[in-house]
């Protein structure tokens, strides 16, 4: 049979390159996938539609700029997963320094140098959320948390996995938690930021009193 046949129905296979050198022997297959294959498992891996090389540059930019956004605060990320607190420490290109100025200390004078800078603090904070459906009776309750516990205690990811009224308990629970991530008001978190600086620029360790 002709080799080309084995190919030729392929959705993302060209068709195959063959040559043949009797006089040594041999014979040289080639085989290369068709870009659209690449464009398909790059749109997979990535998530979002990559369809040719323009979409691709596009997305390596946007990917590249949030990295460099992570970057500036990975390592806070990191220490508010271990201890729930981390600061990103500001990068000397983000320094704004201010006019400097003429200052008397007792009898002498100096000059003032004064930079400000953002510094990102990251604070984990546990979220709890909790749904209660009404299943029906006491007994009708008692089977369907029976039948759960059985799951639970086998694979408790499966668990995720049941349907409560058309909806998994996974997508309920994650309403819920959203919920609550949404209910500081924007003016707590501008206070909650004015006290955080007002901590690391006049801090001295003292007991600090926030009235919310």
């Amino acid at each position: 049979f002709a080799l080309e046949s084995v190919f030729e129905n392929g959705d993302f296979l060209p068709p195959v390159g063959i040559r043949f050198d009797l006089g040594k022997g041999y014979a040289e297959i080639e085989i290369r996938a068709k870009d659209e294959l690449f464009y398909k498992v790059l749109s997979a891996e990535a998530g979002e539609a990559v369809g040719d090389e323009l979409a691709l540059i596009r997305c390596v930019k946007k990917y590249a700029a949030a990295y460099r956004n992570y970057e500036k605060i990975e390592e806070a990320f990191a220490a508010a997963q271990e201890t729930g607190y981390g600061v990103a420490q500001p990068r000397v290109e983000d320094l704004a320094l201010e006019k400097p100025c003429v200052v008397k200390k007792g009898a002498s004078y100096g000059v003032k140098f004064k930079a400000k800078a953002a510094s990102y603090h990251v604070i984990r904070v546990n979220v709890s959320g909790e749904v209660q459906p009404i299943i029906g009776t006491k007994t009708q309750s008692e089977e369907f948390i029976g039948e759960t516990l059985k799951i639970y205690e086998t694979d408790e990811n499966k668990v995720w996995e049941t349907n409560i009224f058309g909806k998994d308990l996974k997508e309920l629970l994650g309403d819920e938690l959203s919920k609550k991530t949404r209910v500081v008001p924007t003016e707590i978190g501008k206070k909650v930021t004015r006290v955080l600086t007002r901590v690391v620029n006049d801090g001295k360790g003292g007991v600090l009193c926030i009235l919310i």
